[in-house]
């Protein structure tokens, strides 16, 4: 269920950090799940304590986690364990995780990266990552991706498809049993974080991340156990949700290409066809209590409708890949400088000679470095055309290229330029 999920499968599919981030998330918290449920066992448990290599794999977790995006892994067992103390008062099982050697391991991977980008950036790289994505994350609605607290919550039936029709009883499940010591692991490791998620102003779907593979033990946990809590009427009626969701999707995979593409595409059949399969076993198998059939099936039926999307149905949507035409409308090698349009899919593209700046540097660029072509997002485009009449040159539109901007989630007019 995990693997099929909507957010993981997501962001597995896309140039971004985030799925890796989960597997030090994984590793970390597997350990000190490990750790914990040894130290709450009783004698003549068969739970052992982690070995030497397990409790290295928890800190190199931990530095590898915070390399790839700063303090997240550690934030999320430093709430588990906070929420653990609450619940036990006690952190004695915690001593086997040898803090100071750990600690010692962590400095030694981060320790040189940070002095080389410190050196690279003269010593600007921690305040300006701390003023100028930290700060504006927690303060405020960074790059238009505000909403208030619930966001995650309500977007949870979508984001987590399938697995959250399994997911909620689960929790609701471990909630009632929360005197077990696996069941209170998981809990503290979703709750605190998940109502983190929701305190921070700037918000994006995978924020919850992190959380998932909490909420897919859960849930699996509560199908095989075949709980009388996936039984209850909100919990058919949550199974009916995650149907019709499988259903919009396989509406959704033969319309795009109709909209964002040039017509239809057969390759969204087979992606329809499993959406639609998950969405029988949810609604139909969920709700005749059949759990576990539900559970697989619907786990099989959005591998094929996201193979299906991923393979036919994306790369037929033109309106989409905005970076891939304006690479496609100039010659290869030219130099290029973006102006309101800094997406890293431009620089993947087009070569890290790719400059992303404002107007003035884009019109000095121009004057300077021959055959540079610019880049300009509408909203930026009479700042960058007054930039260029105070240079004294003349810029020429090349190209135009309308479509659908969809990391910022708007339409997206671009205009090449060149001398």
């Amino acid at each position: 269920l995990l693997a099929a999920t909507l957010i993981l499968v997501s962001e597995a599919h896309q140039a971004k950090t985030d799925a890796v981030l989960l597997a030090c998330v994984v590793a970390a918290q597997g350990v000190l799940g490990r750790l914990y449920l040894a130290g709450r066992a009783g004698p003549g448990s068969l739970i052992g304590r982690p070995g030497q290599g397990e409790i290295l794999l928890f800190w190199l977790a931990q530095g590898l986690g915070i390399l790839i995006k700063g303090p997240i892994v550690p934030l999320i067992s430093l709430l588990t364990l906070g929420s653990l103390w609450i619940a036990d008062r006690r952190l004695g099982w915690l001593a086997a995780i040898r803090p100071v050697t750990g600690l010692l391991v962590v400095a030694a991977m981060v320790g040189p990266w940070l002095a080389a980008v410190s050196s690279a950036t003269q010593g600007q790289f921690l305040g300006q990552a701390v003023k100028g994505d930290l700060l504006p994350k927690l303060l405020g609605s960074q790059e238009s991706h505000g909403a208030p607290p619930g966001y995650f919550l309500l977007l949870a039936t979508v984001t987590l498809w399938p697995l959250a029709g399994f997911a909620l009883p689960g929790l609701v499940r471990a909630v009632r049993a929360r005197q077990a010591p696996a069941l209170r692991f998981m809990l503290a490791w979703i709750v605190p974080a998940w109502i983190m998620f929701e305190a921070v102003p700037t918000k994006l779907p995978h924020y919850i991340l992190p959380t998932v593979p909490a909420l897919a033990l859960l849930a699996g946990i509560a199908v095989a156990a075949d709980d009388g809590v996936l039984r209850n009427a909100w919990s058919k009626a949550y199974f009916l949700l995650g149907g019709v969701v499988g259903l919009v999707l396989a509406g959704v995979a033969v319309a795009a290409p109709l909209i964002l593409g040039e017509g239809f595409a057969w390759a969204s059949l087979p992606a329809a066809a499993g959406a639609v399969l998950a969405a029988v076993a949810l609604g139909l198998l969920g709700w005749r209590g059949r759990f576990a059939t539900a559970a697989a099936v619907s786990a099989l039926g959005s591998v094929i409708a996201f193979g299906g999307i991923y393979q036919g149905v994306l790369p037929a949507l033109d309106r989409l890949w905005l970076s891939q035409r304006v690479v496609a409308a100039v010659p290869p090698g030219t130099p290029l400088v973006a102006v309101g349009f800094h997406e890293p899919s431009l620089v993947f593209l087009a070569g890290t000679a790719t400059v992303l700046n404002d107007a003035g540097v884009a019109a000095d660029i121009l004057k300077t470095t021959p055959k540079a072509v610019a880049v300009v997002e509408a909203a930026s485009l009479p700042q960058f055309q007054a930039a260029v009449q105070a240079s004294g040159r003349n810029a020429r539109l090349l190209a135009t290229i309308d479509g659908f901007n969809y990391p910022r989630g708007r339409p997206a007019h671009l205009t090449l330029w060149g001398e």
